[in-house]
């Protein structure tokens, strides 16, 4: 038996009825773009989303994260709500090194601000040079108990102790969740 009809083209609305259910890529773009800053706070604050963040440190920033860490989710720019929380998921580096060597490896680390509880096991940048580096870190349920203190707090990436030298760049990204404190 040959079709009535053919089916939809790619990026069409997937039924065989002219009043099919569904949305085109195109449609779900536009829609995301027309949100109310209240509108992505509703679907942030959903517990159910999974939001990326991705930062590219120099290496003079790199240097100083034990003095000066870097805010990597600022819980104000999502206006996060007094009860609610950012739970991390994972946290990776990316590192080009470049031919000048950091004085002494650097670890980052995951933190919120303000406290020097990590959320994450340390990723060394490695110091060889002319070396890319790959790494992620899940951070489980390790943190479970660590993050009491982090209601209200925005995340960072830290080291344990200040380098000198160094070149190139690195890349810190993850993903997180926003939850309300009583289930963390």
């Amino acid at each position: 038996m040959i079709p009535e009809r053919m089916p939809p083209p790619d990026d069409q609305p997937i039924g065989w009825s002219p009043n099919a259910l569904g949305s085109t890529s195109s449609q779900i773009a536009a829609a995301v773009v027309a949100m109310t800053a209240a509108q992505a706070q509703a679907f942030l604050l959903s517990a159910i989303a999974v939001v990326q963040f991705s930062r590219t440190m120099t290496f003079t920033e790199v240097q100083s994260l034990a003095s000066a860490p870097i805010v990597v989710v600022d819980k104000a720019v999502i206006a996060l709500p007094v009860g609610w929380r950012i739970r991390p998921i994972w946290f990776g580096v990316e590192q080009q090194m470049a031919a000048a060597l950091y004085s002494a490896p650097p670890a980052l680390r995951l933190r919120y601000s303000g406290l020097a509880v990590d959320l994450t096991g340390t990723i060394a940048i490695s110091n060889a040079a002319n070396r890319y580096l790959y790494t992620v870190e899940t951070t489980g349920n390790s943190n479970t108990g660590n993050t009491v203190h982090g209601e209200d707090l925005s995340l960072v990436v830290a080291t344990a102790a200040d380098v000198t030298a160094g070149s190139g760049s690195v890349r810190v990204f993850g993903g997180y969740t926003i939850v309300p404190v009583a289930t963390v």
